[in-house]
């Protein structure tokens, strides 16, 4: 007798020749997602605004320096259930977190105007917390939907938190002439310079005016000029010598507006620039022939005979990261906070450690309880080492704990 074993095999001929295995997508950003604002595992919770959010210390220190030195150092907060934070609205810390946990960029603005509200409330948020990647994301998408109403507000948030992207092309935005005009008419455009607008009478004496952005004043001289039988408007920009910084630009321009209220495109000058012409002891720019007198009918000049000019003047650094602080390590002089490291008292200025460190700023500057102390207690630190922070200068080292970029 003779036995015969046979074996059935089915093969599926629909891989198209791919020898691999199938591996699934990532779905690690969904997982991380729906722990959003979730109850389970969650180890601390914020207040914002009255509503409460659930969140994980772990995530939110591995994601911000400013979150681990709150959540997870020494901070009267790392043993706190539930943290209060001031000065940021739901949505905004919504947004934040949902970033923390996913990486993804989330807004949800029922119109434009919204939106770039949202965007710059979350740019000075993600500056607050250190997540620099977030802070780079609502620049650009700030940048994408920017017009010359919204440039100065943009411009006004770019320089509050430290984002020279966003501030240089705004300002290469702004400083276009047929753009400047148009922001120049703005209410925003109080935020970063002064405009003043004359509506004179022709043939009578146009008065000065005194006009600053920020520290830097200066003064807009308006006279009749003749020559060669044709009679002239000169505008001229003085600044006094000890305003005079070669770190800055100075851009001034001048335009008329029509009886409608708009600005002229055929009478408006612009200058930018750091230089300045020198006479008697004046610095000054401006135009000897800035219009004809006869040039202002009938377009410019009202039925009451006067003609209206608006002048805008802008200051600009040019000295992106300034000059080193100097050391005021230790010294009382000034000091308006202190810490107690080792049995050793360290005096220091808020102020200066705000500006050198996000964590910091987060902490004597924000909502935390530090903020309100005038004698902060650090553990897990030596005094040597702490005082290596006042000694230098400049910080240029990575330091952990204090994120000092």
């Amino acid at each position: 007798m003779v036995t015969f074993i046979c074996g059935l095999v089915v093969l599926r001929n629909d891989d198209d020749g791919d020898d691999h295995v199938a591996v699934p997508p990532s779905n690690l950003g969904s997982q991380l997602a729906a722990m959003v604002g979730s109850a389970v595992g969650s180890d601390v919770s914020f207040s914002v605004g009255g509503e409460t959010f659930h969140a994980h210390r772990a995530v939110l220190a591995a994601r911000s320096p400013v979150f681990r030195a709150e959540l997870l150092g020494s901070m009267a907060e790392a043993t706190m259930p539930c943290v209060t934070l001031r000065d940021i609205e739901p949505a905004t810390f919504r947004a934040l977190l949902h970033f923390v946990y996913t990486d993804v960029l989330q807004i949800e603005g029922s119109s434009s105007t919204s939106t770039t509200d949202l965007l710059q409330r979350l740019l000075a948020a993600a500056d607050r917390f250190a997540l620099e990647r977030l802070k780079l994301m609502c620049a650009q998408k700030l940048w994408e939907s920017v017009s010359v109403e919204t440039v100065i507000a943009t411009l006004c948030c770019a320089e509050m938190h430290s984002c020279p992207e966003l501030k240089n092309r705004c300002i290469d935005l702004v400083v276009t002439k047929d753009n400047f005009m148009e922001v120049a008419v703005t209410k925003d455009y109080f935020h970063l310079g002064q405009k003043a607008s004359w509506m004179t009478v022709i043939g009578e004496w146009v008065p000065e005016r005194r006009i600053s952005a920020g520290e830097h004043n200066s003064t807009i001289v308006f006279h009749f000029y003749s020559h060669a039988g044709c009679k002239y408007i000169s505008v001229f920009l003085l600044l006094d010598e000890n305003e005079i910084d070669p770190k800055i630009s100075i851009i001034f321009e001048v335009f008329l507006m029509d009886k409608d209220g708009k600005p002229s495109s055929h009478h408006a000058k612009r200058t930018m620039g750091p230089n300045m012409e020198t006479a008697s002891g004046l610095r000054f720019t401006g135009w000897r022939h800035f219009v004809k007198q006869s040039d202002l009918q009938p377009d410019h000049v009202s039925d009451k005979g006067t003609a209206t000019f608006v002048c805008g003047f802008m200051v600009v650094r040019n000295d992106v990261h300034g000059n080193p602080i100097p050391s005021y390590g230790g010294s009382a002089d000034g000091s308006d906070v202190s810490f107690a490291i080792g049995g050793e008292t360290f005096h220091a200025h808020r102020a200066v450690l705000a500006a050198r460190s996000p964590v910091f700023r987060a902490e004597l500057l924000g909502s935390m309880a530090e903020a309100t102390m005038p004698c902060v207690t650090l553990h897990d630190i030596e005094p040597a080492t702490f005082q290596s922070y006042f000694c230098c200068k400049e910080v240029a080292s990575f330091n952990p704990r204090f994120y000092i970029p």
